[in-house]
């Protein structure tokens, strides 16, 4: 049973992630606690108790009951009304803005998503060490390129080899 205080403290609209090493998972689980869970959770009601709902399914047919023994096993990674996915170049972040590698669907660990704060706006400084990082690489890779070139029209190279 879970004690009004505790459903006070609840963020209902909250993504919550437990550690499977403080559950009884079974021998099912044993070996890979992570198969066919996230262990990143939502909250939600399913016959009048709060359970939480792994993200990697959408039933609540796997869920955990919320108690007060094991509330606190359950941390508020972040309120999912003052996020938005962010798909390009996380890292220009302030990492206070910025959740990555979050699973939260079936797409497992493996198709983990990247979560920046509603309105957080990239550090211009980040931005620019990114863009003279690309620049070097490219202008390496001009250069290698080049060489290749002489190499062939010098037959100094295996054609085959000419990539």
């Amino acid at each position: 049973m879970l004690s009004q205080e505790n459903i006070n403290k609840l963020c209902m609209t909250g993504l919550y992630k437990a550690n499977p090493s403080d559950f009884n998972l079974g021998s099912m689980f044993s070996k890979d606690p992570y198969w066919c869970r996230n262990w990143t959770f939502t909250v939600s009601i399913y016959l009048d108790n709060i359970v939480m709902l792994d993200t990697y399914w959408s039933s609540n047919q796997y869920s955990i009951s919320l108690t007060d023994e094991n509330f606190d096993k359950f941390r508020l990674l972040f309120d999912l009304k003052d996020v938005e996915e962010c798909r390009y170049n996380i890292d220009d972040y302030d990492k206070n803005d910025v959740w990555k590698n979050i699973p939260i669907d079936s797409g497992g660990l493996r198709g983990s998503k990247n979560f920046i704060r509603k309105g957080a706006m990239p550090v211009k400084e980040k931005v620019i060490e990114r863009l003279e990082k690309e620049i070097k690489d490219i202008e390496w890779q001009l250069r290698d390129k080049k060489d290749i070139l002489l190499k062939v029209e010098n037959d100094k190279i295996y054609l085959r080899y000419a990539f």
